[in-house]
């Protein structure tokens, strides 16, 4: 009986071909290749770890922004602009969270860094 393409076959069906040494073969030419890739991004990654940090940094002044914790949203904003200072969201939020404790200087500090690093934004 013949086989229909869409049927599974034995793995003795497929040894005996040579499918096992091809997929083998493929299996490390992909690992080598993922290795490679994470140690040139490893490497690449060191100057975006203060970027990354920010980010995050930024992400929990967001969720206590949120939450209306205003200092603890003041303190994570500042340590991710201490981080990255090119970070405008940091800056923005950091504006907000004084604005919403009425401290109008540093507030308009914040968002002044804010506009002077991304002019073009919409929100400034």
């Amino acid at each position: 009986m013949r086989s229909r393409p869409y049927e599974i076959r034995s793995t003795s069906y497929l040894r005996a071909r040579g499918w096992r040494s091809t997929v083998g073969r493929m299996k490390l030419r992909l690992v080598g290749f993922l290795l490679l890739g994470s140690l040139a991004a490893a490497s690449a990654g060191c100057p975006n770890e203060a970027r990354n940090e920010s980010i995050t940094a930024s992400n929990e002044g967001a969720k206590a922004y949120g939450q209306k914790q205003f200092d603890t949203a003041i303190a994570a904003y500042k340590r991710a602009t201490e981080r990255w200072n090119e970070n405008h969201m940091a800056w923005y939020g950091l504006g907000g969270a004084y604005a919403n404790k009425s401290d109008w200087t540093n507030a308009a500090e914040a968002m002044s860094h804010a506009v002077q690093i991304a002019p073009e934004q919409g929100m400034y």
